[in-house]
């Protein structure tokens, strides 16, 4: 399976993720664990292989900031399914217009602010 190391963009920390596998696919299924927000929590928790150099619980994935718990969501991405978000689907701001734009996203040219 393919593992990566990153530096998070807020703490920091060296962490190794990897992509998901069959049962971390099936958390995204589970409504209410998607309802709770605990289908997120356990995807980073698997996902993430270690943690400031110790294999991390679930209370260091909830622990962490939003944007370094976001920047791990994209890089698991980009592990389970490729770099290229294909088709993203953006609506018009504006509430009159609803417009609807598809994109191809390539996730690596994501600005990350330290």
């Amino acid at each position: 399976m393919l593992t990566e190391t990153y530096t998070l963009p807020l703490s920091g920390k060296i962490t190794v993720v990897r992509g998901m596998t069959g049962h971390e696919e099936d958390l995204l299924t589970n409504k209410k664990l998607m309802k709770t927000g605990k289908a997120i929590d356990k995807i980073l928790t698997a996902c993430t292989v270690e943690l400031d150099g110790k294999e991390p619980t679930e209370m260091d994935i909830v622990n962490l900031t939003s944007p370094d718990r976001t920047f791990l969501l994209v890089k698991i991405r980009e592990l389970s399914y490729g770099e290229i978000l294909e088709n993203a689907e953006i609506k018009c701001r504006n509430t009159d217009c609803n417009h609807k734009m598809y994109y191809d996203i390539d996730l690596t040219t994501l600005q990350i602010r330290e």
